[in-house]
């Protein structure tokens, strides 16, 4: 599926950003690359749900990952902690 905004964002980076577990689940199985695509910034949507700070999205997004990507998530984070402010 290559529907997108004009920031480029899928579905599920929309999703994402509002923490609508119910729709990123629906899309996944739907439309499973969905889980891996970036958006005009560059970002997976599991960045775009930890940015804007949807935890429950953001863990069940990771769970449906595979675990040798989910790594660079982590990675990312890290140099990223700034945008983590309101959380810690």
């Amino acid at each position: 599926m290559e529907v997108k905004d004009f920031l480029h964002n899928t579905p599920l980076h929309l999703a994402a950003s509002k923490n609508y577990v119910s729709l990123a689940k629906l899309l996944i199985e739907k439309y499973p690359s969905m889980l891996l695509g970036a958006n005009g910034q560059g970002e997976l949507p599991i960045q775009t749900a930890i940015r804007h700070g949807q935890d429950d999205v953001a863990a069940f997004l990771i769970r449906r990952m595979d675990h040798r990507r989910s790594v660079h998530i982590y990675i990312w984070i890290l140099p990223n902690l700034s945008l983590f402010k309101v959380w810690l």
